[in-house]
């Protein structure tokens, strides 16, 4: 098992650290630390700092809410972490609002890439985004108008027959009123 972890440490390029009261407290968190900076050195350490405080920022009376490791202190002499604290995953997304910069910074890290490459690419991904957004729903615009002028075309020739088919009506029965008539007129006179 420890055999297992010090190879997994090895093959791994960066360590994303949960810095925590609890995660400082653990020894087998500083000793994963003490692993893989031996092998990856102290710059390929990612902290983020999920609860507690920095232990700089600790006054003595809150030293049991110091949340960096102390192998991570040994490696960084200040670590600076991404601070994650009163993150809700119910509420919070990792890439807006306050965690914003949080998470370019984290990319960036992992990525070997500065945070403001990793801004524009983002930026970029959302106009493309929003550009396929715009042509969706234009053509749907589209679809949806050239629909409506085809029904308001087929209502309006719908009409027109109705008003051809009543017009031939009463031209067929003007003509039977003619016909009858003209029956009626006729045989009259034969009585006369």
């Amino acid at each position: 098992s420890n055999h297992a972890l010090a190879l997994l440490l090895a093959c791994s390029r960066k360590l994303v650290l949960l810095c925590s009261p609890h995660s400082r407290a653990s020894s087998f968190v500083n000793d994963e630390i003490r692993q893989f900076t031996a092998t990856r050195g102290a710059e390929n350490v990612i902290p983020l700092l999920i609860d507690g405080l920095p232990n700089n920022e600790a006054s003595p009376e809150q030293q049991a809410l110091q949340a960096f490791p102390d192998a991570l202190c040994e490696a960084m002499q200040m670590p600076l972490a991404g601070d994650y604290r009163n993150f809700d995953v119910r509420r919070d997304k990792l890439n807006k609002g306050s965690f914003h910069g949080c998470w370019y910074t984290l990319l960036a890290n992992l990525l070997e890439l500065s945070r403001s490459e990793i801004e524009q690419r983002d930026q970029k991904r959302a106009a493309q985004q929003r550009a396929i957004t715009i042509g969706i729903v234009g053509g749907v615009i589209v679809l949806l108008t050239i629909a409506f002028v085809v029904t308001l075309f087929a209502q309006r020739e719908a009409v027109r027959q109705c008003d051809q088919a009543e017009h031939r009506r009463i031209v067929v029965l003007t003509k039977l009123v003619a016909s009858h008539a003209t029956e009626q007129a006729g045989s009259g006179m034969q009585k006369w």
